[in-house]
């Protein structure tokens, strides 16, 4: 499983003031924020939560998605979620996880210890509490977490909460170093860790096809409330659509290259399907398996991020 966020422009209404956000430059805009909980394996999404861009809270929006988790899943993290509450949550429900931290010379959770500047793969146990007492100080590895730094493990009754975690840390082709967080310990090897969390990365494209190959930037109202409804019936509508492409059974083909069925010409067949639900008239898996696109193993690019403004309501006159 893994976890991320993503934005959403929608309608302007400068009245709606968890959503807007102005600035000098612009004339301002809304924003909603989706962050879903994805199946790498089935390329699925199982839970997903809005929040208005002002009430922004991914940390908070991962804890209350993993309820929903599967005990055996390992949920695999960007750093956006780095915390200690966020770890402790994850060990309350024995929930496998591998999560990219800030390195050891950021100001990150890592730049506390005295870590070398090199590759290694340590075992850590740290000590959080709410409370600044002298018999906590001298813990090893003791940590204060502020009343504005939340962590729900720490009260009166339980004023220490002890967590151990696995540090891994691995250098890049580009010669710098990512840092990496788990629970997964001598059942996989430093190697399989990478790999994990290399996975990640089918959230990302997953993100790109709702968007652009489903239209979740393309909303047919105004009010918010509407606005989430098509979110979660566009979820639906990639759900469905990717267990179609997954089902289909793609006849050997004498080339060099593997195919894989192009979902964008999918979505479009899938979206027939739906309008008039009559199979007699159009035969999803053949259609779909007619639209195919090359497999390219190990290719990678300079991620260029850019600012996506909302697509205005002019575009249904084409």
């Amino acid at each position: 499983m893994a976890v991320d966020g993503t934005s959403l422009g929608i309608f302007r209404n400068s009245y709606d003031l968890e959503t807007f956000v102005s600035n000098k430059t612009h004339k301002g805009h809304n924003k909603l924020i989706l962050s879903a909980m994805f199946d790498l394996l089935n390329n699925t999404y199982t839970d997903a939560v809005i929040q208005p861009i002002k009430k922004k809270d991914e940390r908070g929006a991962l804890i209350n998605m993993l309820p929903n988790v599967n005990d055996k899943s390992i949920i695999v993290i960007d750093r956006g979620y780095e915390s200690y509450n966020v770890f402790a949550h994850l060990e309350n429900i024995n929930s496998n996880y591998v999560m990219r931290v800030k390195d050891i010379n950021s100001n990150g959770i890592l730049s506390g210890f005295n870590f070398l500047d090199e590759e290694f793969d340590e075992l850590i146990t740290v000590n959080v509490s709410n409370f600044q007492k002298k018999q906590y100080r001298l813990l090893s590895n003791y940590r204060f977490s502020p009343s504005i730094a939340r962590f729900d493990f720490s009260d009166v009754y339980n004023p220490v909460c002890s967590l151990t975690f696995r540090v891994v840390r691995f250098r890049l082709n580009s010669g710098k170093y990512e840092s990496i967080i788990t629970n997964l310990y001598d059942d996989f090897s430093f190697n399989e860790i990478k790999k994990l969390y290399q996975m990640r990365w089918g959230i990302e494209t997953s993100f790109r096809q709702l968007k652009y190959a489903v239209g979740l930037t393309n909303f047919h109202t105004k009010k918010k409330d509407s606005i989430i409804q098509e979110i979660f019936a566009r979820l639906t509508l990639h759900n469905f659509c990717e267990s179609i492409v997954q089902n289909t059974i793609l006849f050997s083909r004498t080339s060099t290259h593997n195919y894989k069925i192009n979902f964008t010409r999918a979505v479009q067949v899938c979206r027939k399907y739906l309008r008039f639900f009559n199979t007699t008239l159009i035969n999803v898996e053949t259609l779909i398996s007619k639209y195919l696109s090359i497999v390219r193993e190990n290719r990678s690019f300079v991620r260029n991020l850019k600012t996506k403004s909302f697509t205005s309501f002019v575009y249904r006159v084409s």
